[in-house]
């Protein structure tokens, strides 16, 4: 057993019904009688009753181009069918095939309008008017005798509401219909397209304006940034340079207490020992009066602090030398000796 597929099932599910859902939609919008839109765009018509009588319908000016007459009611055989909503179901199909089973003319000689007279989420109820085309031509003949029937639209009356019938003069006025719907359609676009770049032009601005604002808060955090890191340099240079002070002050001077050593000391006498940190110095010797080279060396301005390490201490064979130990800090800001 074969089984069949076709290209447009997906699914097992008819893709043509989504066409015919979206034409469906499209005609009761836009372009059936009685749609919405066509309302308020179309033309209007100057209907003419069988008594004769004129009368204006639809919105516009006085300037009228579509003309039709009316059918009188016993040359039109009306129907009203019950069509379900379904997919892949047209109304225009089903109209086609009622009219062909229920028409008494022959093919040739059938004309048919239909329009939809109500409907519900269920189904559509389509009103459909048939009629003989020279049944139609004679009567148009008799009522417009200067008039012929391809200029004038034939309409008639179906539960109450006018039925277009297709192949007369209703081509010229679905045409200009047309025209006006691209015009229509061109002044939404338009406006729309307004519309959106009346939102746009106020959001592109702030986007902008964003921008630059962030452009400017990143080159003041650079700016910062390059502040911050020269701030950082100035305080480790200051450090450095506090290090340095420091350094310089805490760096012993021995020249200046060489000199005045060997000012102070007399040939007789002479150093075993000399240690100097910084401003601080401690001499160890041996001389003929210990006590005395102390009281001369704490009489110089520039030395402060004159004191015995030790006691002094009788040395040699005739004890005629004193072992002397005694320890002074040179003064801040006394220049060394060059």
């Amino acid at each position: 057993m074969s089984v069949q597929t076709s290209q447009w099932v997906l699914f097992g599910y008819d893709l043509r019904g989504l066409w015919q859902s979206f034409r469906g939609a499209w005609r009761e919008v836009f372009w059936a009688q009685g749609a919405p839109v066509r309302k308020l765009i179309d033309e209007p018509v100057a209907l003419q009753a069988p008594d004769g009588s004129v009368e204006l319908l639809g919105v516009g000016g006085d300037d009228i181009a579509a003309n039709a007459i009316l059918l009188p009611e016993d040359t039109v055989l009306s129907k009203s069918l019950n069509v379900p909503r379904m997919a892949g179901v047209a109304p225009s199909q089903v109209v086609a095939n009622e009219v062909v089973a229920a028409s008494p003319f022959g093919s040739d000689d059938t004309a048919y309008g239909w329009r939809v007279l109500d409907s519900d989420a269920a189904k559509l109820v389509v009103g459909v008017a048939i009629a003989s085309k020279s049944s139609v031509m004679s009567y148009v003949h008799q009522s417009r005798p200067s008039a012929a029937a391809k200029a004038i639209e034939i309409w008639a009356m179906v539960g109450g509401q006018h039925i277009v019938l297709s192949g007369f003069g209703e081509y010229e006025r679905n045409t200009r219909y047309r025209r006006r719907l691209q015009k229509a359609a061109v002044l939404v676009s338009c406006a729309l397209l307004l519309l959106v770049m009346a939102l746009a032009v106020p959001v592109a601005y702030k986007y902008y304006d964003l921008a630059a604002t962030q452009a400017a808060y990143n080159n003041i955090q650079q700016q910062a940034k390059d502040i911050v890191q020269l701030r950082t340099g100035l305080a480790t240079a200051n450090q450095y340079i506090d290090e340095l002070n420091s350094t310089e002050m805490s760096v012993s001077k021995p020249m200046f207490v060489l000199n005045l050593l060997s000012d102070k000391l007399p040939d007789d006498a002479w150093l075993t020992s000399f240690e100097q940190e910084g401003g601080s110095v401690t001499i160890d010797g041996v001389a003929d009066n210990g006590a005395a080279l102390m009281q001369e060396i704490s009489q110089y301005p520039s030395i402060q602090n004159v004191r015995a390490v030790s006691g002094i201490r009788k040395v040699g064979k005739s004890d005629e030398k004193e072992r002397y130990s005694f320890a002074f800090t040179v003064a801040e800001g006394t220049p060394d000796a060059e």
